[in-house]
């Protein structure tokens, strides 16, 4: 079985960890990461000039200050990689995944990371031990979303759509921000 290529767009924490897990299903697929700041790459012994031309997955780990500027990002790199399937990890507004899906000719998913950010080794840790939902733009994505995952090793369940996975990273980041606010005020 041929190798599935992938392409990490962000090597921030979640770009990181992702990298660290494909590494370890290696077997699997060949991994590449891209980022704007040069030190994150060399950090990964990764280099702009070395990466392909044409990838079967592209994992979207950037942070999304503006829907329309975080869309037509993601759609340059589709357009210049041409997956198969685009994932985005990001914390996005509602709606965000569709309009991606609707700019780019691949299937489109969205599937936030969960966990702790203690440190690069704790997130890995976090990553296999929750599970990886996944919420297509459609049914197709869902389910090549769901699959990809699984290959990597992880859990992973897909919901009926993105709007969901969209809403509940939303929610989940709220409940976790009054959480620690309600912790610090009690003590």
């Amino acid at each position: 079985m041929a190798k599935e290529t992938v392409l990490i767009v962000g090597l921030g924490e979640i770009g990181h960890t992702l990298f660290a897990l494909y590494n370890e299903a290696k077997e699997n697929f060949s991994v590449y990461g891209l980022d704007l700041d040069q030190k994150k790459m060399s950090a990964l012994s990764q280099s702009k000039d070395k990466l392909p031309t044409k990838v079967d997955t592209l994992q979207v780990c950037l942070p999304c200050g503006s829907q329309e500027k975080f869309t037509d990002i993601i759609k340059g790199y589709v357009e210049q990689y041409k997956p198969k399937l685009t994932i985005i990890n990001s914390t996005v507004p509602p709606g965000t995944t569709l309009k991606v899906a609707a700019s780019c000719k691949c299937l489109v998913a969205h599937s936030p990371a969960r966990g702790v950010h203690i440190s690069a080794e704790h997130m890995i840790w976090e990553m296999k031990r929750w599970t990886k939902y996944v919420g297509g733009a459609d049914a197709a994505a869902s389910k090549a979303a769901k699959a990809h995952f699984e290959k990597m090793g992880l859990k992973a369940k897909a919901l009926k759509s993105c709007r969901e996975t969209e809403l509940a990273k939303l929610f989940e980041t709220t409940y976790r921000a009054w959480m620690i606010t309600c912790f610090q005020e009690m003590h």
